[in-house]
């Protein structure tokens, strides 16, 4: 559950940095991706959707870190939202050839931070299903629901 909370934190923190300086700099952000905006409207445009929506998906995750029972509801919300912008990213270089190094390094963190927050939901999945398991040192899994940890320990013997 820490470390699960921890991702939400640290993903709505990124979302809540971009989203404001989107929201107060959009010329910035995107003069840096070699995005030249061609009037205030297309800047408008950039921060209500670059701006307003990643500051609105930092809120959403920060209020599934806090609220009670509901990390594994914002591990769902950031497995899709950064999972598809990563598969989206992934076309897009793999369709136009735009796999310069910013592209690339954007490609990896968001798979990361998808595939992260996939495991966790799993992991956070399984603890709900058994909220008695835990792991010891020697590798075994205890609790009341996993059938095959207890066979295993039952023919387990500690070396001599």
């Amino acid at each position: 559950m820490k470390i699960s909370k921890i991702l939400l934190t640290l993903s709505a923190l990124i979302y809540f940095v971009f989203g404001f300086v989107f929201l107060i700099h959009p010329d910035a952000i995107t003069t840096m991706d070699g995005i030249v905006l061609p009037d205030r409207p297309a800047a408008n445009h950039i921060r209500a959707v670059y701006g307003g929506m990643e500051i609105g998906l930092g809120m959403v995750l920060m209020y599934f870190c806090l609220a009670k029972d509901e990390v594994k509801n914002g591990l769902i919300v950031l497995a899709f939202s950064i999972g598809v912008t990563s598969v989206s990213r992934l076309y897009g270089i793999v369709l136009d050839g735009g796999g310069d190094m910013s592209n690339i390094l954007s490609f990896v963190a968001e798979f990361v931070f998808a595939a992260m927050a996939v495991i966790l939901f799993f992991l956070e999945r399984r603890k709900a299903a058994d909220p008695n398991h835990t792991f010891h040192n020697d590798g075994f899994i205890q609790g009341n629901n996993n059938r095959y940890s207890n066979e295993i320990q039952r023919n387990y013997q500690e070396p001599n």
